[in-house]
């Protein structure tokens, strides 16, 4: 675990994050946003602290998008919540059910002109509320773990404590269950496929053998089990003929 956190916080250093569209459509997407003038920034935060909800987010014409609701707030050497100005990242990942198979990574990034966006006045003073979206819903449970970074406008960068969150979701071996009894409803036995032929001659077939020369069994009289077996053409002949 303690290898996860150190790689996930050396991907925060690292180049490649995703910044979230500063449109009209995703500010109106996003349920945590506020329109609250953020005040002036105050330009040496010491420490930051992050809440995480995980919640899902459905939009008309869209795929429900399972994710997190995140605030964040930032103090200064009082411990007092101040409006900051910079530019915020997150990294989560994903714990596998597999030793040996690595963490699924995703990083979200928010630019300073649209970090400011997401102020918002809390009964605990200054904060920012963003939407983290993760995967499509109904997806299996997981456990991600976010882990925040925050660069100020004068450069300063601030590493947020790493935060595991759980994604509610079927469990794995409910949905190999579920998916095991789905290809037992659907699988139906089929036979071999053997065309019919009418018989010839003065022997009628009385019932389908499945297999050609097989005897088949007709339905008992008094007790007695009969036998019909069908014969070839030749059969009806007559000797000499």
């Amino acid at each position: 675990m303690r290898a996860l956190l150190i790689a996930a916080c050396c991907v925060l250093t690292c180049g490649g994050c995703t910044t979230l569209p500063s449109s009209d459509g995703f500010k109106w997407s996003n349920p945590f946003s506020k329109k609250d003038k953020p005040p002036e920034p105050y330009p040496n935060p010491v420490k930051m602290a992050t809440t995480w909800t995980p919640d899902t987010l459905t939009s008309v014409g869209k795929t429900p998008t399972r994710g997190f609701g995140g605030r964040v707030f930032f103090y200064n050497e009082k411990s007092q919540p101040v409006p900051v100005e910079g530019e915020l990242r997150i990294v989560g990942y994903a714990e596998s059910d597999h030793p040996s198979a690595p963490p699924q990574v995703k990083q979200f990034g928010f630019k300073p002109e649209q970090f400011t966006q997401h102020f918002s006045q809390s009964d605990f003073g200054a904060s920012y509320s963003f939407w983290i979206p993760w995967d499509a819903d109904g997806g299996p449970q997981q456990r991600i773990t976010l882990v925040p970074s925050f660069t100020s406008k004068e450069g300063k960068t601030i590493q947020g404590t790493p935060t595991a969150v759980l994604l509610p979701g079927p469990s794995e071996e409910s949905l190999a269950r579920a998916n095991a009894s789905q290809e037992i409803q659907v699988k139906r036995y089929s036979g071999p496929g053997i065309p019919y032929s009418p018989p010839t001659g003065g022997v009628q077939q009385t019932g389908y053998s499945g297999f050609e020369g097989q005897a088949v069994p007709t339905r008992p009289r008094s007790g007695l089990t009969t036998t019909t077996i069908p014969l070839g053409p030749s059969f009806n002949r007559r000797p000499g003929r």
